[in-house]
């Protein structure tokens, strides 16, 4: 038992620290640990990973999903898209050492993983921010491979995926701060995640990920609307719907703005390039403009495969790239690549967490609401990896269970 957690933390560093992936094959290396901690989990439980365990349709599913979605593209001469999906199932293995940990008895074994992870983000988070800061280009051109990329992440900054799972840890890094006196946090460790929240949201803002910057606002938005209660909230949300009623553009503008004097880079393009979208009366299409196309290849090529999807065609590169169907959304790509009743599956295996967290008690609700929003968006805009599935199904489940302990009224 306390090897599967050595085994667990290895994984997790894996993920989470970029200097690991500038190992030779980390790939293998990283797939080597979560075969590692499942083959480790499963000589000291068994009962856990069959049918006779205690609930277990959930872990059968992502089981039987993982396995098809891998297996059955080679059968077609579609490796790289067995690949994918290989990849997809190591980020859901983070659930299940979160539930084989809870289950027998070792849920300090969990909240031990994710404090050992802090440093470790932080440590990302700083340096990102400071050489991002110089080049603000510098964590897009990190792809998953290449040794322009290795060089980049051996020195601890942190890409596409790193600012993303960032993201997340934001999110519950704030609903953290916004609850520190139902929470009952100390002011020295609610200094901490205010710093930490600060250092976190200028990294997104200066990493030219639109999306992930427009995830975190929408969440904290949700955080801020979900803890008002009352007459209070319907007095503000009255007041601030005549304020933009009356004057939405003006105080948009005023907003985007201050972005754009204050940042560089492709964020200030997108801002740029929706500020003048919504001027001539058409916000939703420069919102979505750039994806538009993507996300209409996946449900053009779903709707032209409905029942098995695409891959059971052998699909064809263009310039390096796999056409036929979008890449860009990990929910819509599964729908155009498997059909209709893989892509209901995939939505609800990854759902599943959080339908099972939605309680009576309002914080933890309100906690579920945003996390499950966050996920939705960015499983449904874009490409998810193993880091995603630490933050989402590990330390969120993690969260969720230390506000249990320490707020009364949700036990």
């Amino acid at each position: 038992m306390k090897l599967s957690v050595v085994a667990a933390f290895i994984y997790m560093l894996l993920c989470v620290f970029p200097p690991t992936r500038a190992l030779p094959a980390y790939t293998w290396v990283a797939l080597f640990m979560a075969g590692l901690w499942a083959l480790i989990a499963f000589i000291s439980r068994p009962g856990f990973f069959t049918i006779f365990g205690d609930k277990p349709v959930h872990r059968l599913v992502i089981m039987g999903f993982v396995l098809f979605t891998t297996i059955f593209p080679y059968l077609f001469g579609n490796g790289v898209i067995g690949n994918r999906y290989l990849l997809f199932g190591q980020l859901l293995a983070f659930y299940f050492i979160y539930q084989y940990n809870k289950k027998y008895g070792m849920e300090s074994a969990n909240e031990s993983i994710v404090r050992w992870s802090l440093p470790f983000i932080g440590i990302t988070t700083v340096i990102t921010l400071f050489n991002i800061v110089d080049n603000p280009w510098l964590a897009r051109s990190i792809k998953s491979s290449g040794e322009a990329s290795a060089a980049l992440q051996a020195r601890g900054i942190g890409g596409y995926e790193f600012i993303y799972f960032l993201t997340f840890v934001c999110i519950m890094a704030t609903f953290m701060w916004m609850n520190k006196k139902s929470l009952k946090l100390t002011n020295r460790v609610s200094l901490g995640i205010l710093i930490f929240i600060i250092l976190g949201m200028l990294t997104i803002a200066f990493s030219n990920f639109f999306t992930a910057l427009s995830i975190y606002a929408i969440a904290t938005t949700v955080i801020v609307i979900t803890r008002m209660a009352g007459l209070v909230a319907r007095t503000l949300a009255l007041l601030g719907s005549l304020l933009l009623l009356l004057n939405w553009q003006g105080i948009f503008l005023a907003a985007t703005n201050f972005l754009i004097d204050n940042l560089n880079g492709r964020t200030v393009e997108r801002i740029m390039s929706i500020q003048s979208t919504v001027i001539n009366g058409s916000a939703q299409e420069g919102l979505f403009a750039e994806r538009l196309p993507v996300y209409e290849q996946s449900w053009n090529a779903f709707v032209d495969n409905p029942f098995f999807g695409v891959v059971v065609n052998q699909l064809e590169f263009s310039g390096g790239f796999l056409v036929g169907f979008g890449q860009h959304s990990q929910f819509l790509d599964t729908f155009a690549l498997y059909g209709f009743i893989i892509g209901c599956v995939n939505i609800a295996i990854v759902l599943y967490p959080f339908i099972t967290r939605f309680t009576k008690d309002r914080m933890l609700t309100n906690l579920n609401i945003t996390m499950i929003l966050a996920t939705v968006l960015l499983f449904t805009m874009n490409n998810v990896t193993p880091i995603i599935g630490f933050a989402v199904f590990f330390m969120y489940p993690v969260l969720y269970d230390f506000i249990k302990k320490r707020n009364p009224s949700s036990l």
